[in-house]
């Protein structure tokens, strides 16, 4: 009788645990913030999406972002891109598209993309700084 109490006993600890490992994430949440630094009166319109997880297109006003999080999977092998565009004063439509998070873009728990003028620019946290990583095209 002992040995079959100690039987259920461990096996509603490994369910336990099982359920407690579910819940509990080896990798910390990840959060992209995309920024509109164009100009005033010139919004930015974006389309992110992974192979998992397609965000819809989004209207950014300046000074504004759109952020997002999720938590990279278990191989760290999770990649968002996005496409940007924007109509400039001369009415040609600029554009982007790369990748804002993957094995090889560096960033901390966070990762911050400024769009500007001259193109889109990437928070370095060893420079506390930003530089441009992109440049647009044109339409």
């Amino acid at each position: 009788m002992a040995k079959r109490h100690a039987f259920v006993l461990t096996l509603l600890l490994l369910v336990a645990l099982i359920n407690s490992a579910t819940a509990w994430t080896f990798h910390p949440k990840m959060h992209i913030h995309m920024i509109n630094n164009l100009w005033p009166g010139t919004p930015l319109n974006l389309h992110c999406k992974s192979a998992d997880d397609d965000l819809g297109w989004k209207e950014v006003r300046y000074n504004e972002e759109y952020n997002w999080t999720f938590t990279d999977n278990f191989i760290r092998s999770t990649m968002f891109w996005c496409n940007l565009n924007w109509l400039g004063g001369d009415r040609k439509r600029r554009w982007q598209s790369f990748e804002v998070y993957s094995k090889s873009v560096k960033c901390d728990k966070n990762c911050f993309w400024s769009s500007r003028g001259d193109g889109i620019y990437f928070f370095d946290y060893q420079k506390q700084d930003y530089f441009r990583l992109f440049e647009w095209n044109y339409v």
